[in-house]
């Protein structure tokens, strides 16, 4: 009753304004109203850009992941061609079999030349250098980056990649101060002997790699993580530690999440990287 009382009183007061106040009420009502709906506009056009922007970066994301697979896959094709060279195969054959220094001297000429041209050949701005190691002689392309290495990791290395019998290791443990290392043991083939005739380091600068994705030059800065299959981190750029897991999904598509942390906003993105269970983030 009381709120009809409140309609009808209005509808009388609307009723009893003069003609020049009616007209400035409905017209401010509609300013109000047009007002309204222009805001409501631009914020769905504003979202749906920034969804279609969002979905654009995403996209070129996965698509730079894409590409640093493909490089990792090079490199493992890389170490392929170099246990299958026959004329490495038979320096390595003859190395075993020399006895004095001159003839060792002439085997660690061959194989290190033939290293470098197989360097220079795949030459990419992310492999930092690639290694042979004998129980006589070891070869780089790069000794002074190769000798970052301590002589006990350099060992670990070697042993790693002698259990798996000619399988391409992965050595993570190095990546972000040293770089990420393929390594595996080269094995005389040609009579099918199979003994062991070296072991092949092949390291990849991880940064060089990411620098050398066009997808990444677009971007003023940006951070990338990767972690094996059960989450330990093999590289990281970022400066803290965040914990982006609890916000990000294991899609193998790459599915993106817009993240607030202490005061920043991240644009992040989550998925498969390689073929062994690594993810990016």
């Amino acid at each position: 009753m009381f709120s009809k009382n409140i309609s009808v009183s209005m509808k009388k007061w609307i009723r009893n304004l003069p003609l020049q106040y009616k007209i400035q009420f409905f017209s401010i009502g509609g300013l109000l109203l047009l007002f309204i709906a222009s805001v409501l506009m631009v914020n769905i056009l504003t979202h749906n850009y920034n969804n279609l922007l969002f979905d654009s970066v995403s996209v070129s994301l996965n698509y730079a992941n894409e590409d640093l697979t493909e490089k990792l896959d090079d490199v493992v094709q890389l170490s392929y061609t170099v246990l299958s060279d026959n004329f490495l195969q038979d320096s390595l054959i003859a190395l075993q079999a020399s006895s004095h220094g001159t003839q060792i001297a002439d085997r660690y000429t061959e194989i290190n030349s033939r290293l470098q041209s197989y360097y220079l050949e795949h030459q990419k701005e992310h492999i930092s250098y690639i290694s042979l190691y004998t129980p006589s002689i070891s070869c780089h392309t790069n000794s002074k980056k190769a000798a970052e290495l301590s002589s006990d990791e350099i060992e670990l290395v070697i042993q790693n990649a002698k259990k798996a019998e000619g399988a391409a290791v992965w050595e993570t443990s190095y990546a972000d101060q040293h770089g990420l290392i393929l390594a595996r043991e080269i094995r005389q083939y040609n009579d099918l002997s199979l003994r062991s005739l070296g072991v092949l380091v092949i390291c990849i600068d991880i940064q060089n790699m990411l620098n050398s994705c066009p997808m990444f030059a677009y971007y003023d800065s940006f951070y990338y993580v990767i972690e094996d299959k059960d989450r330990n981190p093999i590289y990281s750029t970022l400066e803290t530690d965040y914990d982006f897991h609890k916000y990000l999904s294991d899609s193998p598509t790459g599915k993106y999440s817009l993240i607030k942390l202490d005061n920043r906003c991240f644009f992040a993105l989550r998925g498969s990287l390689y073929s062994n269970g690594w993810k990016y983030t």
